[in-house]
């Protein structure tokens, strides 16, 4: 395990700590700003014909699934843990995930939506090469 410590990340690696660490920071933010401001972040017929009646439980949802998940997964690639490349996958499906169920319940920021879904796509498809390089690293040691 210390050996793997030594190892500096690779190009993909520092590619998905980045945005995965930016998608956290606006999770976290976000998610924690809602959750303290549940009448006054959005005005809240956007969530009419929800279970919703304040941004609280968005506000912790976001803050959970966008804030700390991913937040998670950049710790575990600083640790150089194998399960980083699966929470990395997991990352980006789940970004995506949650900007189309965000989009098809209240469509309230398209610029932003599709922003963060594009964000999502390009860590699960550099989730996909990571875990190739990563395979390739099993394969030469």
């Amino acid at each position: 395990m210390a050996a793997s410590w030594r190892r500096p990340l690779d190009s993909v690696e520092r590619r998905l700590i980045t945005l995965e660490g930016l998608v956290s920071i606006g999770g976290l933010a976000g998610g924690l700003y809602m959750a303290t401001h549940p009448l006054t972040m959005m005005p809240l017929k956007y969530l009419d014909g929800t279970w919703f009646h304040t941004w609280r439980w968005p506000g912790i949802a976001l803050l959970c699934f966008v804030g700390v998940g991913p937040a998670l997964v950049v710790v575990a690639t600083l640790q150089r843990r194998r399960l980083a490349a699966v929470g990395h996958f997991a990352a980006g499906v789940g970004l995506v995930s949650w900007i189309l169920l965000e989009a098809a319940w209240m469509g309230v920021s398209l610029p932003l939506q599709l922003t963060f879904g594009l964000i999502g796509v390009w860590i699960t498809v550099l989730a996909v090469e990571e875990r190739r390089h990563q395979r390739r690293r099993s394969f030469n040691d």
